[in-house]
């Protein structure tokens, strides 16, 4: 009797583990996919958020840290565009910021080159600048030797004209990599 117990309790937990494990993680994939396939067809920035929603809340333990930073650098890619319309970036802007990881270095970089690329295209709002800046600290915070993190924050420096910030982040990337092509530090 107590052989049975344990065997539909091992069966329980199989299935459990399939579900968790593999199901519904591909079931947010594929989400994800389908609504990327769509892009074409979508016209306005409500039929972007209904189709990517889905991805987004599907009730799995795993995988929407990627989906988040894939479809981060996609809303990247649509509010870097010359001729987006600034309430269509704003508002692409708003949908994937409450998604981003708060303590992942991609999802942090992903908010503030979102944050940096509304500040340059779009008037040089001050908030924009004060919020990549935010964004950018919080990731040289987490990952303070990382190379993609001391390259976003100094680009975004002398973009913005803060000369010596940016001075003192390839003063630390010489430190970190003292054989880095002095060229490429600049």
């Amino acid at each position: 009797m107590m052989y049975r117990f344990v065997f539909i309790v091992i069966i329980i937990l199989s299935f459990c583990s399939l579900y968790l494990g593999a199901l519904s993680p591909f079931v947010r994939g594929q989400a994800y996919i389908s609504a990327s396939r769509s892009l074409s067809s979508i016209n306005t920035v409500q039929e972007f958020e209904n189709q990517f929603e889905r991805s987004l809340v599907f009730p799995s333990p795993i995988g929407k840290e990627e989906i988040v930073k894939f479809l981060g650098n996609d809303i990247l890619s649509l509010v870097s565009r010359s001729d987006q319309p600034e309430a269509v970036a704003r508002e692409l802007t708003r949908f994937i910021e409450p998604h981003l990881f708060k303590n992942n270095v991609r999802h942090l970089l992903i908010g503030g080159q979102l944050y940096f690329v509304l500040w340059q295209n779009y008037g040089g709002n001050e908030n924009d600048l004060a919020t990549a800046e935010r964004y950018f600290g919080k990731a040289l915070a987490i990952g303070p030797k990382l190379p993609p993190v001391l390259f976003s924050i100094r680009d975004f420096y002398r973009a913005s004209d803060q000369n010596e910030k940016a001075d003192e982040i390839d003063a630390l990337i010489l430190q970190y990599w003292p054989d880095v092509n002095r060229e490429m530090a600049s």
